[in-house]
C-alpha cells in the first residue's frame, strides 16, 4: 500500500518482495527461480530451516516458536532475517517510503524476531539516514485484503473514480 492504496502497476505481479533472490540460498521457489527470499521467510521456509538445523526434533510452528524463547535467535534465522531485511529496505528506498507493516507468520513468533527484522530493515533504509522508519506489525488479514482488492480493481474504476494513469495524461498535456 503506498498512500492508502493499493500500488498499482502495469504488471500484475508488482510489489512481490518474495521472488527476491538471495544470494547463496539453493532453495527452488514455485515461482520457478531459486533462491527466492520467501522460500526461506515463509511459514514453510522457517520450518524446512529449523528442522534441517534441528533434524531429531518435531517440526512445528508450536515447536519452532517454543526453541526461540528458551533458546533465542539461532544464526539460520538470524541470516534469514538479515536477507528478507535487505530485501524490505530496497523495496523502501526504492519506493522512498518510511513506513513498513509487517503480517504473516513472522508476527506470530517471539517479539525478539520483529525487533531483529526491524532494526535490520531501518539499518538498510535511507529514510532512517534522515528520520524515522517506522516498522510495525499486524494480524494477516486476507480476506479484509481481497476485499480491499476488488474494491480498487473492480468498483472503483467503474464509478469514474480518478486513476494514477489519468494523473499522467493530464500531467504531460498541461505540460507541453
Amino acid at each position: 500500500m503506498v498512500a492508502g492504496k493499493l500500488y498499482a502497476n502495469p504488471l500484475p505481479i508488482s510489489g512481490e518482495l518474495g521472488h527476491t533472490p538471495v544470494l547463496g540460498n539453493p532453495r527452488s521457489c514455485g515461482c520457478g527461480a531459486v533462491g527466492c527470499v520467501e522460500t526461506l521467510v515463509s511459514t514453510p521456509g522457517l520450518l524446512q530451516s529449523y528442522g534441517e538445523e534441528h533434524p531429531k526434533t518435531p517440526i512445528s510452528w508450536s515447536a519452532l516458536r517454543s526453541a526461540i524463547l528458551q533458546s533465542g535467535m539461532e544464526p539460520w534465522l538470524t541470516s534469514t532475517l538479515e536477507a528478507t531485511a535487505v530485501v524490505i529496505a530496497g523495496a523502501l528506498n526504492v519506493l522512498g517510503l518510511h513506513r513498513v507493516i509487517i503480517t504473516g507468520s513472522l508476527t506470530e513468533l517471539p517479539l525478539a524476531v520483529m525487533e531483529y527484522l526491524a532494526a535490520g530493515i531501518r539499518k538498510g533504509a535511507m529514510w532512517a539516514r534522515f528520520g524515522k522508519v517506522e516498522v510495525e506489525r499486524a494480524p494477516r488479514r486476507r480476506t479484509a485484503g481481497l476485499v480491499a482488492v476488488g474494491l480498487d480493481r473492480l468498483v472503483l474504476p467503474m464509478t469514474g473514480a480518478f486513476q494514477p494513469s489519468q494523473r499522467l495524461s493530464s500531467l504531460a498535456g498541461k505540460a507541453a
